[in-house]
């Protein structure tokens, strides 16, 4: 039986900022800020590191990072990245 991938996911095209951590199909953890009014980049790396921490889970365990499709911070990502081993950068999936 092979693990379920970690993903991380990113939403930012709304006032509102999330983070939500799932193994596979299982929600794992998950902080929202509600009408942040644009501050998404001040507030994201804080949120990603909460959801990380409070699974005890480190980015370098993580198989993606999914992101949504619209305006936002993260505008030109593609929708799902899988990191490189070498780097630790995400890639685009193909």
């Amino acid at each position: 039986m092979t693990a379920q991938p970690l993903i991380l996911a990113l939403e930012t095209s709304t006032l509102s900022c999330s983070v939500a951590l799932f193994r596979g199909e299982q929600l794992l953890g998950a902080k929202q800020i509600s009408e942040a009014q644009h501050v998404h980049g001040k507030e994201l790396l804080p949120l990603i590191d909460e959801v990380l921490r409070a699974n005890e889970i480190t980015s370098t365990e993580l198989q993606g990072i999914a992101v949504s499709a619209g305006p936002g911070i993260i505008l030109d990502c593609g929708s799902v990245f899988q990191p490189r081993r070498e780097s630790r950068m995400p890639t685009p999936c193909r």
